[in-house]
């Protein structure tokens, strides 16, 4: 399914939400992070989704990712993700639809009192490479306020991502309240 850009704003808002969920961890003993395990991922229970990690590099700052990966079909796999820049200490929720044909990436950024949301500029191919278990893309011009007709937006500036997906499920996780 092609999506355009229009049709991937309103899947980010509930990606971003169904991933922040499928992907919390809480904290093992003596305050540790809980080690990676399968959490259900369905209100069914039949799917169960492996916390994977990556990094988010935007400009100099740099994000530990918890994601979740999904596999819909050949060529295509999209990510869910959550973690906080440092230095800054902002928190970021990542939606990267790493299709061959029509790669994608949105990170929302927050810092407590305002949230902008980012996206890949259109005014460059957005290079991806899944090899194994391995998704990232480099080079990834950062804009806000992306103007859909005109495809400009103000420079952010420049990052990366990879994730090392731990498993892949066949789709996003439902929510945890079951909406």
């Amino acid at each position: 399914m092609a999506w355009g850009p229009l049709s991937r704003r309103a899947a980010v808002a509930a990606a971003l939400a169904v991933g922040a969920a499928a992907c919390a961890s809480g904290e093992g003993a003596g305050g540790d992070p809980a080690p990676a395990s399968s959490a259900p991922a369905a209100a069914s229970g039949e799917v169960d989704t492996v916390v994977s990690h990556g990094t988010l590099r935007i400009d100099d700052e740099t994000a530990a990712l918890d994601a979740a990966c999904v596999a819909p079909g050949a060529g295509e796999v999209e990510i869910a993700a959550v973690g906080t820049l440092e230095p800054s200490g902002r928190s970021v929720e990542v939606y990267f639809q790493a299709h061959l044909a029509d790669p994608y990436i949105a990170v929302t950024v927050e810092d407590g009192e305002s949230t902008e949301l980012l996206e890949a500029s259109l005014d460059e191919r957005l290079e991806v490479f899944v090899t194994g278990h391995r998704v990232a893309a480099g080079a990834i011009r950062f804009v806000r306020n992306l103007d859909l007709d005109t495809g400009t937006g103000e420079f952010v500036g420049f990052g990366s991502i990879d994730v090392d997906c731990g498993a892949f499920a066949r789709d996003l996780p439902a929510p945890a309240d079951g909406g």
